[in-house]
């Protein structure tokens, strides 16, 4: 996936770039626009749009500095996943 460190392949998607996306991960990074094509094939746009900041943060959850994460909206939480 091209934007987390997880490439279980089977679930994910071709996006416009020719590259392989998770559908989730695509639908929580704010940055990527994701549309569906006639041929329901999933599509994401912005991946290169996407904050540098933001590739540099390590997740939570899987400890992984590999991917894009976003934070926590609660304020004055530094909490990435």
């Amino acid at each position: 996936c091209v934007l987390c460190p997880n490439d279980d392949v089977p679930c994910m998607k071709l996006t416009s770039d020719g590259e392989l996306v998770h559908p989730a991960c695509a639908f929580f990074a704010p940055e990527a626009k994701v549309n569906q094509d006639p041929d329901k094939v999933l599509y994401v746009r912005g991946k290169h749009g996407i904050a540098e900041a933001r590739w540099k943060l390590k997740c939570a959850i899987c400890k992984i500095p590999k991917g894009v994460c976003w934070q926590c909206v609660t304020r004055k939480c530094a909490v990435s996943m």
